[in-house]
């Protein structure tokens, strides 16, 4: 019997000539194969920077391998961002894409951009996106119910070059089953880095993302539901373990029971943990757990929700200045099989003391216009936020 945790197989995507830099992988919804896709330079004279995509086997053998360039030849660099694997085995592969003839060097704005295959990885349409004279970070694909796809990520836009003012709001890009683009459309939030996108069963969005609610200084994880056309059907901010600096979530499921599961990574000032947070299906947190094997850096970029109930997170941890592959197994409610030992901190939302006292409006959620908390400090505080968190009086 297969122990978990056990490695089933272990392969390499060999090139003799040139590195290549993947993605992950996404499973067949046919067969027991697996797509990889990445991006893969190339040192000749064209110095051209392309996206492979690979199909192995049950046991990790490759069934085939093709590399891709944008088919707009003014685009010579292209990188992976992730993919979608259809109900057809059909494949979305999202990346970046510019005309940047001496990169790195030269810093040429990045664009959107999106190819799509059939089973056998046969190239059957890919498209470019977006503003050329503005920075655009396309980070998570998913297919819709209409055949289409649903794009999310993040602008970089400069008010001003000098001193250096700008925003990062996220952008939400819907398209039709050809590509064709039928939406661009940015989400309410200047500073908010999206990182992926999820379906929820009833037709909505799950948007994992950095959000910083009142200014560039206040940035923390953020959980928002959204419809298909990127309107907020609900937004949660979530703080982590210091507000002064920056977390974030990088995936998240929703459960059997409608409750969500979300993964990422939380700062204090001297490492980064691994985070596992736990919601009901209004964002609301049930438990979290901050998970910190190394002391330089932890962080988990997937979750998948085993069968039995259980949780496997992938990710990555630093140690000495090297990266390793970090797979943790933890049980339905975060913890090991040894049952939460010393070095995994619970979180559950505590009582507050009482010098951290709060009182917060009820209903909650509420569906008025403003939200009133009021924290009793040793100085006292007020705060008043709008529907999306923001504070508007303070």
């Amino acid at each position: 019997m297969q122990a978990i945790g056990d490695t089933i197989f272990t392969k390499r995507v060999k090139d003799t000539e040139n590195a290549f830099v993947t993605m992950g992988f996404e499973k067949s919804n046919q067969t027991a194969d697996f797509f990889g896709a990445g991006t893969r330079p190339t040192y000749d004279t064209t110095d051209h920077v392309g996206i492979f995509l690979v199909r192995y086997g049950p046991i990790g053998d490759t069934l085939w391998l093709k590399w891709y360039e944008n088919s707009n030849t003014y685009y010579n660099l292209n990188l992976g961002a992730g993919m979608a694997v259809g109900g057809d085995d059909h494949v979305a592969v999202l990346g970046f894409t510019s005309h940047d003839p001496v990169y790195p060097y030269n810093n040429v704005p990045f664009q959107i951009y999106l190819l799509k295959t059939d089973p056998q990885g046969v190239r059957l349409w890919d498209h470019t996106y977006g503003d050329p004279l503005i920075n655009e970070t396309p980070t998570d694909v998913i297919g819709l119910a209409d055949g289409g796809y649903m794009i999310v990520g993040y602008s970089v836009i400069y008010t001003s070059l000098f001193p250096p003012v700008f925003t990062f709001p996220t952008f939400l890009l819907r398209t039709d089953s050809m590509g064709n683009q039928l939406s661009f459309s940015y989400l309410p939030g200047d500073y908010s880095s999206a990182y992926a996108v999820a379906p929820l069963a009833d037709g909505n969005f799950l948007l994992e993302r950095t959000w910083c609610p009142d200014s560039i200084d206040t940035c923390g994880a953020s959980l928002a539901k959204i419809d298909v056309n990127g309107n907020i059907l609900w937004q949660r901010f979530y703080p982590g373990l210091d507000p002064a600096r920056t977390d974030a979530f990088y995936d998240a499921v929703e459960l059997t029971d409608g409750t969500l599961l979300a993964c990422g990574e939380s700062q204090t000032p001297d490492t980064t943990l691994g985070w596992l947070m736990k919601t009901d299906a209004s964002g609301y947190m049930l438990w979290q757990r901050f998970i910190d094997k190394t002391p330089q850096y932890d962080t988990f970029t997937r979750l998948t929700a085993c069968s039995d109930g259980g949780i496997l997170l992938t990710g990555q941890a630093q140690r000495d200045q090297l990266s390793d592959v970090w797979l943790v197994r933890l049980d339905s409610l975060g913890c090991d099989s040894a049952g939460c030992p010393t070095d995994i901190h619970t979180a559950v939302e505590r009582p507050p003391a009482v010098e951290d006292r709060e009182l917060t409006a009820a209903p909650n959620p509420f569906s008025g216009s403003t939200l009133i908390t009021f924290r009793a400090t040793s100085e006292g505080e007020l705060l008043v936020r709008d529907a999306l968190g923001r504070v508007v009086e303070r």
